[in-house]
């Protein structure tokens, strides 16, 4: 989803990138067992799956471990999507969170390269300046 989320008309703003949790399960459903049955590989035989995201993958879960989003509460709440790794919407806080750990001289930044490209989980209402204050 990068113009609309899948529920309502909630349109994106620019730099979007979600997805679905629900796609992560239906491949496991549907299309698992269709590529066991067509290479002829028993059930049995499979001892595991792997699954590979990129680093910077999140969902955001309940105590349940319930993807956010399956909750009627926040369908229509784009935070609570998965954020892709082409997710860049909160770029601008991330240039903040940079000037403030170069400014403090803080090690953790060596540990990215130098520089946080992107900040997804912050919300822009009002969360900033407490983030900033904890960097």
């Amino acid at each position: 989803m990068d113009e609309y989320l899948a529920y309502g008309n909630i349109k994106l703003e620019p730099d979007w990138a979600l997805q679905h949790p629900q796609d992560y399960l239906d491949v496991l459903a549907e299309i698992i067992p269709d590529v066991l049955k067509e290479s002829g590989v028993s059930p049995d035989d499979v001892i595991g799956i792997g699954i590979d995201f990129t680093a910077s993958t999140m969902l955001p879960i309940d105590k349940t471990d319930q993807p956010l989003c399956f909750d009627d509460r926040f369908k229509t709440n784009p935070h609570a999507y998965v954020k892709l790794w082409k997710h860049h919407a909160a770029q601008d806080e991330a240039n903040r969170l940079n000037e403030i750990a170069e400014e403090r001289d803080e090690k953790f930044l060596k540990l990215y390269g130098g520089k946080i490209l992107d900040c997804s989980s912050v919300n822009g209402r009002g969360k900033k300046e407490q983030l900033y204050r904890r960097v």
